[in-house]
């Protein structure tokens, strides 16, 4: 058997990435359906729900560095939605690393809806670096 434990995680991270963005894919039609109704051609041009909700991420992409690995912070609670929020930011960061976890010296925030207060995150010993709009935040940790 070749690539082991670590080749069988992979497998397993992309098998759960493919079912969030396919969940989330669902449910932005199903609620999407009436305003296609009144809107013909709504999902085309690029104004899907993917592509409008990845797009908030182009600004902190550009702040970013070209690889490596950050860390991530989105709301706590509704599992399933939380994880697509994450894969999605994942995605559009891609190609660099965003890690579900607050340890690194970047962190991301993924806050589409209200933002948690600051003393959230000041708990965390994270600082604000930047305010992207639409509840996309990014933090650092030390030096940054």
């Amino acid at each position: 058997m070749t690539g082991g434990p670590a080749r069988n995680a992979v497998k397993g991270a992309v098998g759960a990435l493919a079912i969030a963005i396919l969940s989330l894919i669902v449910n932005v039609r199903q609620e999407s359906g009436e305003r296609a109704v009144s809107r013909p051609g709504a999902g085309i041009s690029g104004r899907d729900g993917i592509t409008l909700y990845t797009s908030r991420f182009e600004s902190l992409r550009r702040r970013l560095p070209a690889g490596g690995v950050v860390g991530y912070l989105g709301y706590d609670g509704q599992e399933a939605q939380d994880t697509a929020m994450y894969y999605l930011a994942q995605y559009a960061l891609a190609p660099v690393v965003v890690d579900r976890s607050d340890h690194h010296s970047l962190v991301v925030g993924n806050f589409p809806g209200p933002v948690p207060p600051a003393v959230r995150f000041l708990s965390l010993g994270l600082t604000l670096q930047g305010d992207f709009g639409n509840g996309v935040l990014l933090f650092g940790r030390g030096g940054g």
